[in-house]
């Protein structure tokens, strides 16, 4: 693939020479350089002879065809437009046709649409290869509006997609870029340009090379015939041999190519001039292969007969010196159009891939990269390889680095170095990408129960290497959803897991072996939901007990239960919990004025085998008397002789409870339980009350709280009652303090009342250490301990106030 663009300052000469003679004398030129396809230079002629006439279509016609054929597509739309506004259009009806084209180019695809519709409607009796061309526009047009809002506010993942970038101008020159090969770390390819420094008006294909980022280097003239373009270099995978063209031109813009090899471990040696050259026809484009049953083969384009359209691809066996003397089309990629460019990447262990461009197939414009596998010896269906890589101009040339992370193309698109910036125009430049080699993981859940979707499920992904060590990539719960997705890798396997409470948890270890035409690997999960029903009722009659609170823990693998839920139900006595598969569970029942009883349940496979996925237990509770102890630690709250505080019952029991190392040093191991046990039991206890009443007062019901406040034996009896008193003020000021002080507007209206006792030291004595000889004993004993109270022995709840 060549364009010609010859030197500006060559063009400028003959401009000048045409502005001194007639318009006859510069159409002559311009005529002679548009049939030798030098078509910017036919550009600047026919807009020179314009100059003389501008009323002339047929020269407007001609500026619109050369700048169409030297990239400058807008340029050329614009003229075709005044074409069609000219009263002699009739005599230029292809005019409409190839400013669809350069819209179509330009990317404009509904007017390009539109145009390419109004053509056909216009010109009933167009040309076969017009109307073809038109209807061909029309599907490319439709393709590429449906493609692009499919993908149409869509966020592109920096990980899984890398748009292209231009190599820049240490890599690409002024003119034509294009013929890509790696070389391990090292690019090759063919470079439009000057081949002597001091020659600055002959330009030759010749293989350049760079390194990263190092400016390009021209290969040597044991390589680059002198005098000739040298074109494309396929290296063998042994690096022992390489593949290049050596071509002539037929015109300024074509070029008839022969393809060599040159064996690299004997340099004197002349290169061989494959058997597959044919003198009439171009072999150009090697790339180094395997066919559908996995033999070496050497693939290039030809326009020789015996294949479907204009370029195709072939394919011939390589025999033990390099050379390749017989060739056949490969029919199942090959189209009616133009097929070029092939290239073939193996990766150990994956599907072989195959790239190619065409214009023969559903493209956005142009040229387009298409992709293929081989899979069971045989060829998959041919792919585009999307927006995200393929434009409305031309992409061709498409190859891979050896590992596979890094593609380069060569593309006439915006962002090439423009030639001549006033007209837009450029030559293709080298682009490169990373490859898309991460695609979308869709996971959904539901329940395998009814198929239904199961939203609030957990799922977890693990990418699993090859030694089995797994790492997590996402841990996500979506409430209102059962959709997970993420990114993964292609060809890595990754392990899955959803898990909910009351289901049993489901795994799946996936391979994300997809073919690059496939973007979404989805994978369904069907969970099998586990429910654990709990009915409290009364013990003896065993009737239901309604207004229980039933909580249930988890054990872990040391014993140790760990809560989870609590429910109440003031109106019923079932309570539902879903819980999982190899896990036990303890459930407890309690109730103001009643025992409490709990059972261990091992929600294991027997179990399940007995209950199926739905679990029952009944728990059993004794109608008891109240008594719910809250203690104190000595003289709080605060010694003062008042009988309020400000102080809350929550602060003064999460200091206290912080003292338990310092009252067993005192008192030995009976403080442990002490404080395990009776201060944390009393204190959950009021927290068990608390949001029953709480429920109570929003229905209307008045409550009244019975309490009694008592002090241990270590002062006055008068000193030990005001302190009962603060005692019981806390508890009601953590009354008023409980979830943001929702009982506090009814103890202002009256539906809560306390009934306060301050006992004092009547029955215990006082409170306030003097100079004892053992303190010990007196403050940190069990027995004062014990004493250090407020007790709520009494809560009635009723329709009207409590006398």
């Amino acid at each position: 693939m060549r364009k010609t663009i010859l030197l500006l300052t060559f063009a400028i000469t003959l401009l000048q020479q045409g502005y001194s003679q007639s318009i006859r004398q510069v159409l002559k030129v311009a005529d002679s350089t548009y049939a030798q396809k030098d078509f910017y230079v036919a550009f600047i002629a026919y807009q020179d002879a314009l100059k003389f006439d501008t009323n002339r279509t047929d020269i407007r016609f001609k500026i619109a065809e050369s700048a169409r054929q030297f990239n400058s597509y807008r340029i050329a739309a614009q003229n075709y437009v005044k074409v069609l506004g000219s009263p002699d259009k009739a005599q230029y009806p292809e005019a409409r046709l190839r400013m669809a084209e350069m819209l179509h180019k330009l990317g404009e695809y509904k007017s390009a649409l539109s145009s390419y519709q109004e053509y056909l409607q216009t010109n009933p009796q167009a040309a076969p290869e017009f109307a073809q061309m038109a209807r061909k526009g029309i599907a490319d047009c439709d393709f590429a509006v449906k493609t692009l809002a499919n993908t149409a506010g869509q966020v592109r993942s920096p990980l899984a997609y890398s748009p292209p970038v231009t190599l820049g101008e240490k890599t690409n020159s002024p003119y034509t870029d294009y013929g890509a090969f790696f070389r391990k770390d090292t690019l090759y390819h063919t470079a439009y340009e000057f081949a002597e420094p001091k020659d600055k008006n002959t330009l030759f294909n010749k293989v350049v090379r760079s390194y990263q980022d190092t400016p390009k280097e021209l290969l040597p003239a044991s390589f680059n015939a002198p005098g000739k373009h040298t074109a494309y270099s396929v290296f063998t995978q042994d690096d022992k041999g390489v593949y290049f063209c050596n071509c002539d031109p037929i015109n300024a813009f074509d070029l008839r190519c022969d393809i060599y090899y040159r064996d690299l471990t004997m340099p004197e040696k002349a290169p061989i001039k494959l058997g597959i050259n044919l003198p009439q026809y171009t072999s150009t484009s090697p790339a180094l292969g395997k066919n559908t049953q996995g033999r070496p083969v050497l693939y290039f384009v030809s326009n020789r007969t015996g294949g479907k359209g204009k370029l195709d691809i072939w394919m011939g066996p390589i025999q033990a010196d390099g050379n390749v003397t017989s060739a056949e089309p490969v029919v199942e990629l090959n189209t009616p159009g133009n097929d070029i460019t092939p290239f073939f990447h193996e990766i150990s262990g994956r599907p072989p891939l195959f790239f190619f461009s065409t214009d023969g197939r559903p493209t956005f414009g142009g040229y387009d990269v298409y992709g293929t596998r081989l899979t069971n010896n045989r060829w998959f269906t041919p792919f585009n390889l999307g927006a995200g890589l393929n434009t409305s101009y031309d992409e061709i040339g498409y190859v891979r680095n050896p590992q596979g992370d890094t593609a380069v193309f060569s593309s006439n698109r915006i962002g090439s170095i423009l030639l001549a910036k006033e007209q837009e125009a450029c030559c293709h430049d080298l682009f490169k990408m990373g490859v898309p080699k991460l695609v979308n993981l869709e996971v959904n859940t539901f329940k395998l129960r009814d198929s239904l979707a199961l939203n609030g499920t957990t799922v977890s992904i693990f990418e699993e290497a090859p030694d089995g060590t797994r790492k997590e990539i996402l841990n996500k719960t979506e409430v209102d959803t059962n959709y997970y997705a993420t990114i993964i890798e292609r060809h890595k396997k990754y392990y899955i897991r959803a898990q909910k409470k009351g289901f049993i948890t489901k795994d799946s270890l996936i391979t994300a072996d997809l073919g690059e035409e496939q973007t979404t690997l989805v994978v369904d999960l069907f969970l099998p939901n586990l429910r654990l029903d709990v009915f409290t009722l009364l013990a003896v009659q065993e009737t239901p007990l309604n207004g229980c609170t039933v909580t249930i823990y988890e054990k872990n693998a040391s014993g140790q239960f760990t809560l989870l839920e609590t429910k109440s139900d003031p109106n019923g006595n079932e309570y539902n919990y879903l819980v999982d598969l190899g896990k036990t569970y303890l459930v407890k029942a309690t109730k103001l004025g009643f025992s409490v009883d709990s059972l261990e349940v091992p929600m294991n496979d027997e179990t399940v085998k007995q209950f199926g996925y739905d679990v029952t237990v009944d728990l059993f509770l004794a109608q008891v008397k109240l008594a719910i102890n809250l203690f104190f630690d000595n003289a709080k709250p605060g010694p003062n002789p008042q009988i309020t505080t400000s102080e809350s019952y929550l602060n003064l029991y999460n200091t206290y409870i912080q003292q338990e190392e310092k009252f067993l040093g005192f008192s030995g191991q009976i403080m442990r339980s002490f404080f395990q046990n009776t201060v944390k039991r009393g204190y959950d206890s009021l927290e068990l009350v608390l949001p029953g009443i709480v429920k109570d007062l929003e229905k209307g019901m008045y409550v009244k709280v019975y309490m009694a406040g008592f002090a241990s034996p270590l002062g006055n009896a008068d000193y030990n009652k005001k302190l009962g008193y603060r005692r019981m003020e806390s508890v009601i000021n953590y009354f008023k303090q409980f979830e943001n002080g929702v009982m506090k507007k009814y103890i202002s209206s009256g539906h809560l009342t306390f009934d306060k006792d301050a006992v004092g030291e009547d029955q215990s004595g006082p409170d306030i250490p003097t100079a004892l000889a053992n303190v010990k004993n007196e403050i940190f004993g069990i027995k004062p301990s014990l004493d250090r109270k407020v007790q709520i022995y009494r809560i009635i709840t009723d329709t009207k106030q409590p006398k």
